[in-house]
């Protein structure tokens, strides 16, 4: 197998010598056809952009979840696949499909495991993997410092959360489902295409990276303290069963807010409301184990 391999040093283990991955992958079988250390996103785009152009049988890349987002924006409906080597702090399409967190054993999945079509959501020329949000997770995601996040890993959102409570604002959301209206306030809307977010934990109990579905939960209320009982419910895997949770699933999803607000894609915001979200069954093809 041909690959190109980009590797982003802006994530937490982004430092792991260039070199280093492409003797795994060579030892592998893996021709590695271009290699670089890229610091610019826009330059990211640029080579994942130019290597699905030219129909490169592989993209691999290393990255944080913001990173893996961006090339699977432009490796998604290509002929194009996508290899993942986790090295942010969330890795939440690598928790996802199973791919090892280890990069020697993630580099096996690149050189020897499948290529599997899984879901995504795209939002006008925007593709999303995990999850669109709307409300408090901005403003974690606002709060997280990259030092804390590069000494504490995953820890860092516990902080992250507990800044975040101070500036929780509400808003009033309108949310179209396969056109089904639903109306209410809320702090906290939430769009999954994967499996997972926000760590181990399921957007729903049913979801799967491959249901061809988009499953939608948001907190009813306008108090910041709900997000305590929310966080309960998520660790036990019962967070849509309470009773100011809203949860559903649908193909095709309007999220509108009154005032306006950021949409965080992947964790990283990107757009504003209203927005329109069109599940696209099997749209990126990954390899996995």
């Amino acid at each position: 197998m041909k690959a190109r391999v980009y590797l982003n040093l802006g994530s937490r283990l982004g430092d792991r010598p260039l070199a280093e991955v492409v003797a795994m992958l060579s030892s592998r079988g893996v021709h590695v056809e271009d290699a670089r250390v890229v610091h610019d996103p826009s330059v990211m785009r640029s080579l994942v952009t130019k290597a699905t152009l030219e129909r490169a049988e592989a993209v691999v890349i290393g990255g944080g979840d913001g990173t893996v987002s961006l090339a699977a924006d432009i490796v998604a409906g290509s002929a194009s696949n996508l290899g993942v080597l986790p090295l942010g702090t969330g890795n939440a399409l690598a928790r996802d499909l199973g791919i090892p967190l280890a990069l020697e054993a993630a580099c096996d999945v690149v050189a020897k495991g499948r290529a599997l079509g899984i879901d995504v959501g795209r939002i006008g020329a925007h593709v999303f993997v995990n999850v669109a949000s709307i409300g408090v997770t901005t403003d974690i995601v606002r709060s997280l410092d990259k030092g804390e996040k590069r000494r504490l890993g995953r820890l860092a959102y516990v902080s992250a959360i507990l800044r975040s409570l101070r500036s929780v604002r509400p808003f009033h959301a309108v949310l179209t489902l396969d056109g089904e209206r639903h109306e209410f306030e809320s702090i906290l809307v939430v769009v999954g295409v994967g499996r997972t977010h926000a760590g181990p934990f399921a957007v729903a109990r049913d979801a799967s990276p491959t249901d061809g579905k988009g499953h939608v939960y948001a907190v009813q209320g306008r108090s910041p303290w709900k997000l305590a009982t929310l966080g309960i419910g998520l660790a036990l895997g019962r967070h849509t069963d309470l009773y100011d949770v809203f949860a559903a699933s649908a193909t095709q999803i309007k999220l509108e807010t009154e005032p306006g607000r950021t949409v965080t894609l992947d964790g990283e915001p990107s757009l504003r409301t209203p927005v329109e979200i069109e599940v696209i069954p099997r749209g990126l093809h990954v390899f996995v184990p």
